[in-house]
């Protein structure tokens, strides 16, 4: 059962967009960092989105390791090498 306190707060987040508050604040504390820092962070941040994705999409995540398993080589049989043929002398 939800107490007075947590109606409150329930209805406070439903008058306020806490998104637009979240990124504002971002990009503001951005303003201030060294380009390294912000960089780091926009990484960080992009690591985070994808992971969250794939959490959401395993089987896209295992279509993405198997792209770069054959990128690399590891899977499968390795190609037959091509046979030169010798030229025949008349």
């Amino acid at each position: 059962m939800l107490c007075t306190a947590d109606l409150h707060i329930f209805n406070l987040m439903t008058l306020v967009d806490t998104r637009k508050i979240g990124a504002k604040g971002g990009r503001n504390s951005r303003k201030y960092m060294d380009p390294d820092e912000a960089q780091e962070l926009a990484q960080k941040a992009a690591g985070a989105r994808w992971e969250q994705y794939y959490r959401d999409h395993p089987e896209k995540l295992k279509a993405r390791k198997e792209r770069e398993a054959r990128k690399t080589g590891k899977v499968g049989r390795p190609p037959k090498a091509k046979r030169k043929r010798k030229k025949s002398v008349d």
